[in-house]
């Protein structure tokens, strides 16, 4: 594994930036990067706010109706 990919996992790992900018401070593609996280089992950073505003937008639109 070469500096650049170790230094994009590390800064992967420590939420200082997302898997797109992970994989481009990698020189690889995003799909490539995925593979190298999956391979040195690095967890993926969920955000689960999006999900939690997406389940309250379609809560309250069912209400409406």
């Amino acid at each position: 594994m070469n500096k650049k990919v170790k230094k994009a996992i590390e800064a992967y790992k420590n939420n200082l930036v997302n898997i797109s900018a992970a994989s481009e401070i990698a020189g690889l593609s995003y799909r490539e990067f995925l593979e190298v996280l999956e391979i040195n089992r690095v967890p993926l950073n969920l955000d689960t706010m999006p999900l939690e505003y997406g389940i309250k937008s379609i809560k309250k639109s069912l209400k409406k109706k």
